[in-house]
C-alpha cells in the first residue's frame, strides 16, 4: 500500500474516532467497543468494499455485516463519511428524532442486517456469500464478530459449515479486545488459542495488530478466492483505541462523555498538546 493511501485511511479512522465521541458526548453508547473496530472499518470503508450511496443494492456489491451490533457508533461513522446517512441523524442518535439506535437497523441505507442478538451475524453472513457465489456475483461478504460473542454456539455451527462450501468469498473478522461487557474474555469462558480454534474448522487464518492500517489492509484487500476455504482475520485490538485514560478499561461499557472527557479525548485524537475549550466543535464534520 503507498504511503498516500496509509495516510488516507489513518485520516479516515482519526475522523471516525473524532465523530464517535461527539456521539458519546451528545448521549451515552458503547463507545469502547466502537473505537476497538474502528481501525477495521476506516480500512474496509476507506479502500476495500465495493457500495454506494447511489445504489446501495447493487447485486454485485460487498456486504458488511456488523455483527456486533453495540459497536453501532463506529459503523454509523463510516456510513456518514461514505454519504449514506446524513450528519443531523448522528448528533441526534438514540432519539426518537432519529433513526440510529443503540444497534444498526436494515432500515438505514447501507446496513444489510439489523444486529444487537449477538451470535446471528456470521449465519447471516455464511448464507449472503453461499448466495453471492451460487448466482454468479462478484461481492465478497465480511463479518465483524466480537471476541466475547464467539462464545455463541450458534457462531461455531457457522464456522463447522463454512469450509464445506468453499466460501472464499466469506471473511470473518474478529475484534479480539479481550473486554466482554464488563469482564475479561479469559475470566468467563477461555478463548485462546482462537487462532488454533478457527484453523481445526478449516479456515483460513491471519492474525494481525488490528489497530495497524498497512497490516488491515495487506490482509483485507487480498483477492477473494471463490473455490478455496473462507478467511478468519483474528484482529488484536484495545478497547477504546484512541484515548488513552480510557484503553483497555472494563467499566468503560456503555458511557457517556463528560465536557473535560470530551475535550480530552478530542485533543489526543487530533495529537494535540493542549485541550480545546469545551463549546467547540471537535468533531471535524464535513459542512
Amino acid at each position: 500500500m503507498s504511503a498516500c493511501k496509509s495516510e488516507r485511511l489513518t485520516a479516515m479512522a482519526r475522523e471516525m474516532r473524532l465523530i464517535q465521541c461527539e456521539m458519546s458526548h451528545a448521549f451515552p453508547c458503547y463507545l469502547g467497543s466502537s473505537l476497538s473496530v474502528t481501525d477495521i472499518l476506516a480500512v474496509l470503508y476507506g479502500d476495500i468494499l465495493q457500495v454506494t450511496p447511489e445504489n446501495p443494492k447493487d447485486l454485485n456489491r460487498d456486504v458488511l455485516v456488523l455483527s456486533k451490533g453495540h459497536a453501532s457508533p463506529a459503523l454509523y461513522a463510516a456510513l456518514f463519511l461514505k454519504g449514506f446517512i446524513p450528519k443531523e441523524d448522528l448528533l441526534r442518535h438514540c432519539t426518537v428524532e432519529s433513526p440510529i439506535y443503540y444497534h444498526p437497523s436494515n432500515k438505514i441505507p447501507g446496513v444489510e442486517l439489523a444486529t444487537g442478538s449477538l451470535g446471528q451475524g456470521l449465519n447471516f453472513g455464511l448464507g449472503t456469500a453461499l448466495a453471492q457465489k451460487s448466482s454468479g456475483y462478484a461481492g465478497r461478504t465480511f463479518v465483524i464478530l466480537g471476541d466475547g460473542e464467539l462464545n455463541e454456539g450458534s457462531n461455531w455451527e457457522a464456522i463447522l459449515a463454512a469450509p464445506g462450501f468453499e466460501l472464499g468469498n466469506l471473511t470473518a473478522i474478529v475484534d479480539r479486545n479481550g473486554i466482554q461487557a464488563n469482564k475479561k474474555t479469559e475470566d468467563l469462558i477461555p478463548l485462546d488459542d482462537l487462532a488454533a480454534k478457527w484453523r481445526a474448522f478449516n479456515w483460513r487464518v491471519e492474525v494481525v495488530d488490528g489497530h495497524d492500517i498497512d497490516q488491515l489492509h495487506s490482509v483485507l484487500s487480498a483477492p477473494a478466492q471463490p473455490q478455496s476455504r473462507p478467511l478468519a482475520v483474528i484482529a488484536n485490538t484495545v478497547r477504546n483505541k484512541g484515548i488513552s485514560f480510557q484503553e483497555g478499561r472494563i467499566d468503560t461499557w456503555n458511557v457517556q462523555l463528560t465536557d473535560d472527557d470530551f475535550a480530552r479525548a478530542c485533543a489526543e485524537i487530533r495529537g494535540e498538546g493542549a485541550q480545546q475549550g469545551v463549546g467547540q466543535s471537535h468533531a471535524g464534520f464535513r459542512e
